[in-house]
């Protein structure tokens, strides 16, 4: 069965930041508004990441509920939503670890096997984070890593 959450992401998400993406690099984008552009864009792109990870989850725990009887589903659901990270808290590591982790995943193993061709993602979801930040809390200067990438 398909993941509704990557469908989402590949057929709704992922096309709206290629559009800023496109948008953002097109000649008429005002040079002036460059940094703004790119920290909305890293507010964004990290908002479409957190609702991946939302929906997901979401999904995965709507599976599990449908396979316990009728008078348990109330407590699991709830046992779901208890401490749950990624409805209030950025999609870092440790909060897509806890929660995840509920399903017996080991986020971080299980995805670096699959992520090989990646092997420094979790350095590069840090980096993701870093620049959240910065850009939410209008940090005086952006991280260097983030000026490196608008260099290019």
């Amino acid at each position: 069965m398909p993941s509704r959450a990557l469908g989402i992401w590949d057929g709704e998400r992922l096309p709206r930041l290629a559009l800023v993406d496109g948008q953002l690099a097109s000649a008429t984008a005002d040079p002036r508004l460059t940094e703004e552009n790119l920290r909305a864009f890293v507010l964004l792109l990290s908002a479409h990441f957190q609702g991946f990870c939302r929906d997901l989850y979401t999904e995965a725990a709507i599976v599990v509920v449908s396979k316990v009887r009728e008078s348990l589903r109330l407590l699991i659901q709830t046992q779901f939503l208890a401490q749950y990270q990624l409805a209030r808290g950025n999609p870092t590591l440790a909060n897509i670890q806890a929660d995840f982790g509920r399903f017996g995943f080991d986020i971080k193993g299980e995805l670096q096997a699959e992520l090989s061709a990646t092997p420094d993602w979790h350095f590069q979801l840090s980096q993701l984070n870093e620049w959240r930040n910065a850009a939410a809390h209008q940090s005086v200067e952006l991280p260097a890593t983030l000026l490196d990438r608008l260099a290019l």
